[in-house]
């Protein structure tokens, strides 16, 4: 493939689509799943796939996760593009934002898909003198990740949190969420700071959470692997993400993590305090309270 050029599929032509033209940047799992819901929802006319890996981009195509493609991020054309939605790990958002800048329109915006915001956005402004940014975060996604495992179903009724900066960004934002709610989400308006301080409790607590507990079960996992039933494998599943993306976003979100991991300690001390006093009846309300909590959440 000729990698100064787009290589492109047939795509209708027809009015009905919120978008002209969507780049991603990116096309793991999560980009994938975003080209295949805009495709197949025709929220978008067109979906152009950048990236390096050729053969994972070939793949987008096939499967109909983009309509066009291109493993040259320099020379990619994204200047008649609605949104270039950002779709790389959390560190390198700012540098592929800082290689596009130039290329793109001057009502093109830009999105990504990030579990940290904070930084992103710090980063980012040393760059955007359009202002041509605006974050976003599915909270969806999956243990698994590679392309092939893309699917159109994963943004369908979840939540995307928006990270606009200020009254500034209201144009944009809506452009943003329009897209996402397309996708079948419901969209939710945060602070940068406030996304970073709930999704640090909600998403990167759990997954430290996960990931040292199946290490800390080590001995357990290999002695008794066939008696493993279903609450380990529910409490754990998100230990099997990938490594690089967690580290980032451990790296990036690390002093509020920091902050969660030692309230968390304290409550398990609370707890473990009360068990070891023989003091069951506190035991029962403690959990009794947190089936509550656990039931008003919707699945």
């Amino acid at each position: 493939m000729d990698k100064n050029r787009m290589k492109k599929k047939k795509v209708s032509s027809g009015s009905g689509f919120l978008f002209d033209k969507v780049v991603i940047v990116g096309m793991g799992f999560m980009g994938g799943c975003l080209g295949k819901t805009l495709l197949e929802k025709r929220i978008a006319r067109s979906v152009a796939g950048v990236g390096r890996n050729a053969g994972r981009l070939k793949t987008a195509l096939k499967m109909g996760a983009a309509s066009e493609i291109s493993a040259d991020i320099k020379n990619a054309r994204m200047s008649d593009a609605d949104i270039v939605v950002i779709s790389v790990p959390v560190k390198k958002i700012p540098v592929i934002f800082r290689m596009i800048k130039n290329k793109l329109g001057k009502d093109t915006i830009v999105t990504d898909m990030g579990s940290v915001k904070g930084y992103v956005i710090k980063e980012i402004k040393k760059d955007d003198n359009k202002g041509c940014f605006i974050g976003s975060h599915p909270m969806v996604g999956s243990e698994k990740s590679g392309i092939a495992y893309s699917h159109s179903g994963l943004f369908e009724k979840g939540v995307c949190i928006v990270t606009p900066e200020n009254k500034n960004d209201l144009k944009k934002t809506r452009k943003v969420t329009a897209m996402w709610r397309a996708a079948g989400m419901k969209t939710v308006n945060l602070s940068p700071a406030a996304h970073d301080a709930g999704v640090s409790k909600i998403s990167h607590l759990p997954h430290f959470l996960a990931f040292a507990l199946v290490n800390f079960a080590v001995p357990a996992v290999k002695d008794n692997c066939d008696i493993i039933g279903s609450g380990f494998r529910d409490a754990t599943r998100i230990a099997s993400s990938d490594e690089f993306v967690w580290s980032e976003i451990f790296e990036t979100n690390r002093k509020r993590l920091l902050k969660d991991i030692d309230s968390f300690a304290r409550e398990m001390r609370m707890f473990r305090k009360e068990i070891e006093k023989g003091d069951f009846e506190k035991v029962e309300k403690y959990i009794k309270k947190a089936a509550g909590i656990r039931g008003k959440i919707k699945e």
